[in-house]
Parts: C-alpha cells; structure tokens; sequence
C-alpha cells in the first residue's frame, strides 16, 4: 500500500483533491499518467473525497506543475505550490498495484 498526503481545496469555484507526487510523475508516459489519474480518482472516491482528482507536483524552479483534464486548468492554475502544501488535510491509501506500472513492481508516484 502507498500512501499520499492530500489537500482537498476549492479553487474557482472548483472541488479539488490535489495529490503531491513525484516530480519524476511528469517523465511517466501520457497513458501511465492518465491511468494513476484514473486510479488515484477510484482510490478517493471511495475514501469519501468527493472533487476532481489532479496529481500535483513541484518543478525545478519551485513551481506548481499539474496532470489535469483542460477544464480543470484554470482552477488548478490559480494555486501555488505553497498554497497546496498548506491545505494537506487527508491521507489517501492507495493499493500499490492500482498505480504500479504494468511491467514492473516501481512505484508510479510514491
């Protein structure tokens, strides 16, 4: 089992489940991402965290970078790094084979 901190905010008027990753997420193939995404989304539903689902990251330069559908961008846009850290409020246990790349046992996102 993997677990993930979270930060459930309103942004835009947007229900968000934002999911701090690895920055190495953002390397991962567009379909790998997409299928964590999906995972992740399955994971907090069911934890009772209702928002959509983006999986968070900070790049080089300290910056916010996002895995999100394009109309969750504006919302997701309007955030910082800083500002996701603070609002940490959950823990998200997650099923290290929902989110394990299918050839192999590495961590997608942990």
């Amino acid at each position: 089992m993997l677990t993930f901190d979270v930060a459930h905010v309103r942004a835009r008027n947007v229900s968000l489940v934002l999911v701090p990753v690895k920055s190495s997420f953002a390397r991962r193939p567009p379909g790998d991402r997409a299928r964590i995404a999906a995972a992740l989304d399955r994971y907090a539903a069911r934890a009772g965290l209702a928002g959509a689902v983006v999986p968070v990251w900070r790049d080089e330069a300290g910056g916010l970078r996002f895995f999100a559908r394009p109309s969750l961008h504006p919302a997701v846009e309007s955030l910082t790094w800083e500002e996701v850290t603070a609002a940490i409020s959950h823990r998200l246990t997650v099923g290290a084979q929902a989110i394990n790349h299918r050839s192999g046992p590495r961590a997608a996102a942990a």
